[in-house]
């Protein structure tokens, strides 16, 4: 500690003769948030230099590129949002730099005395847009809140107001970034009035958008209270109950669009992910017996239908066990795809907990080479797996460490 702080010390005088904006373009911006802090302890220039916005938005698109990362929030089942022993873990966010090392990271995370995190609704540029829930009150749709913060560095809010108090079950829901207005969005989509409810960050109030919605196309698909959706490219895509069908809310327009899903793809099961910088859906195809994978190409994002399969793989080659899902999280240097899956073992949901013991649901990762179709387990190394069974954590793909605040 004390060395590394006498090269802290040293660093300016060092760095004399090289030009300060080749350290903050070149230098600053590669580096991850817990050393620019360090950093910002240095001296005053140092300082002012590494809290401006233009050095906070630069390093957001550095961090893009040179520290792919995997971020782990969590989601309580409902039946134990107080139980003692996930007490600790409120408000604990998880980090594995895919590049450094695969050592599961804690975050400072938030300090919530009054509410408990339920689940992660969205997260882009490193923030995150979560469910929490008072520990005073029981879980209902008027006793929910929104929280927005940076994990990363701990800042957040919570909006007083609760989410809406007649809100219906099913809803669309995402979150974004509008990048004309340097804006972070939060849309939700209703079943009965299905105008999107957006609130903005930046101004920190609501507002509907009328008339926009197309009735036929933003039924959810599953009988959940959130279909939550993929950020990507200033929009918000989400899977909808029409099976050959993408929705997409652009936060600029502020608009509907469709996206079809490839012509021959199977609609057993899908997933729509965001996996290196691209949108991706998984299709688990039971009739088959096999995971596919596609990718959007370019020619999709500029309005051409077009898909590349990136992969299939036989579901027994991967060894589930019962009632799976699968998740991509990210693209790995050799080419190879990292997967996060849930399963359980036996032939039957089994309860949460078994007395004092955890009970047999399942967190396993594994990696798949698309070319030789070649299945190899993964460990993140870290935390306690039963534990993450139990909480029930999300897998973030493509999460930026940053300094964007929702402030």
């Amino acid at each position: 500690m004390q060395r590394e702080r006498f090269d802290l010390v040293l660093l300016p005088s060092l760095m004399a003769n090289v030009p300060h904006d080749i350290f903050i373009t070149h230098i600053f911006t590669r580096l991850p948030v817990k050393s620019v802090l360090s950093c910002r302890c240095v001296c005053k220039q140092w300082l002012r230099s590494l809290t401006q916005p233009e050095f906070i938005k630069m390093h957001v698109k550095a961090q893009r590129y040179f520290h792919p990362k995997i971020l782990f929030g969590p989601v309580v089942n409902l039946g134990y949002l107080f139980h003692p022993v996930l007490e600790p873990f409120n408000g604990a966010f998880y980090l594995v730099d895919l590049e450094s090392g695969l050592d599961a990271v804690r975050l400072p995370g938030f300090s919530l005395k009054d509410y408990v995190i339920t689940r992660t609704l969205g997260y882009c540029n490193g923030m995150i847009c979560a469910e929490v829930l008072k520990k005073s009150a029981k879980y209902s749709f008027k006793n929910r809140h929104l929280l927005f913060g940076n994990p990363s560095t701990g800042v957040c809010k919570i909006l007083p107001e609760p989410i809406d108090e007649n809100c219906p079950r099913k809803l669309l829901a995402g979150f974004g970034y509008d990048s004309s207005l340097d804006d972070y969005k939060f849309v939700r989509v209703d079943e009965y009035s299905r105008n999107p409810h957006i609130f903005s960050v930046q101004s920190n109030s609501w507002r509907t958008v009328v008339g926009v919605s197309d009735k036929t196309s933003i039924e959810p698909r599953e009988h959940t209270d959130y279909n939550l959706g993929s950020a990507f490219g200033g929009s918000i895509y989400w899977l909808v109950a029409c099976s050959n069908m993408i929705v997409g809310f652009d936060l600029k327009l502020e608009e509907f669009s469709s996206v079809p899903l490839p012509h021959d793809m199977q609609k057993d099961k899908l997933s729509l992910e965001l996996v290196g910088g691209t949108l991706c859906v998984i299709n688990v195809c039971q009739k088959n017996n096999e995971v596919v994978m596609w990718s959007m190409s370019k020619e999709e994002e500029k309005g051409k239908n077009s898909w590349i399969k990136m992969m299939a793989v036989t579901i027994s080659d991967i060894n589930f066990g019962f009632c799976f899902e699968i998740y991509p999280l990210s693209y790995m240097k050799d080419g190879k795809i990292l997967f996060c899956l849930w399963h359980f073992e036996g032939n039957s949901f089994a309860p949460l907990f078994k007395g004092n013991s955890f009970a047999t649901r399942k967190l396993k990762f594994v990696l798949i080479d698309p070319k030789t179709k070649m299945v190899e387990n993964f460990t993140i190394q870290g935390f306690c797996i039963n534990l993450f069974n139990e909480y029930t954590f999300q897998c973030q793909t493509t999460y930026v460490d940053s300094f964007v605040s929702p402030y």
